[in-house]
């Protein structure tokens, strides 16, 4: 009992500590991302807000909340930052259709910090996005399976549209040495909730000692009959897209 009791205090004053410590986090001039203690001489510096993360009193589970994220919509210089709605797959437009993605930027300074204070090892982690509609006007079976790819990080959710982010190339920048996921197609999902595997990206990026991470949504196999809608941060801490970490002794 007493050992329990103890255990639950120490779990508890390291959540106190991460909550509690003053992190900053900068991009130097060649376009990488630091984090530290103090703050910066640069003026983008940002302080990495609490509501970014949750631990829970157990300290057996951790759920990393996005930070930013963005709908891209093709050739388009609209900037979709601050809506409450990402998507995947391809939209009206005009007398038209064209594609969509999404983009969402996680901080994974949380969790490189607990791991270093409490000798956890990771049982499970899943990117969980909350659909607000999945639809296809397909007349044969749907296949709205989509990749979850890891990406670049210099974009801000205030001003990052298509061109910007995709470059001349329309092409970006990925991080291949990182895992890609793939989630399944919407009629294999339970309920409105997507739980993606990404156990063996979250421990890539605990090995490469990265603090943050941006994970591109896009369609398998490009098909004008879907559209499949998700709740974007601005909608709230429940809704919103999270990865949860779940760790055992």
């Amino acid at each position: 009992m007493w050992k329990y009791v103890i255990s639950s205090l120490i779990l508890c004053a390291i959540s106190i500590e991460i909550a509690a410590e003053q992190v900053y986090r900068w991009v130097d001039n060649e376009g990488r991302v630091h984090y530290g203690d103090k703050k910066h001489a640069r003026a983008n510096d940002v302080q990495v807000a609490e509501g970014h993360f949750k631990l829970d009193p157990s300290g057996q589970t951790l759920t990393l909340y996005a930070i930013a994220d963005a709908e891209l919509q093709e050739d388009s210089r609209q900037t979709r930052g601050e809506t409450q709605q990402l998507s995947v797959g391809f939209q009206s437009y005009r007398s038209s259709l064209r594609a969509s993605k999404s983009i969402i930027k996680f901080d994974t300074s949380p969790l490189l910090q607990l791991l270093q204070q409490k000798e956890l090892r990771m049982a499970s982690a899943s990117l969980e996005l909350s659909v607000i509609r999945s639809e296809s006007s397909a007349k044969t079976v749907r296949n709205d399976a989509f990749f979850v790819i890891p990406s670049h990080n210099l974009w801000k959710e205030q001003s990052v549209n298509w061109p910007l982010y995709y470059g001349a190339q329309n092409v970006p920048y990925t991080i291949r040495k990182l895992p890609s996921m793939t989630a399944p197609n919407s009629s294999e999902i339970k309920g409105t909730q997507y739980q993606i595997d990404a156990l063996a990206l979250v421990k890539a990026l605990v090995q490469a000692n990265m603090r943050e991470t941006t994970l591109e949504l896009k369609l398998q196999r490009n098909s004008s009959a879907v559209d499949i809608r998700f709740h974007a941060r601005e909608a709230g801490q429940e809704s919103a897209p999270k990865i949860r970490i779940e760790f055992i002794n």
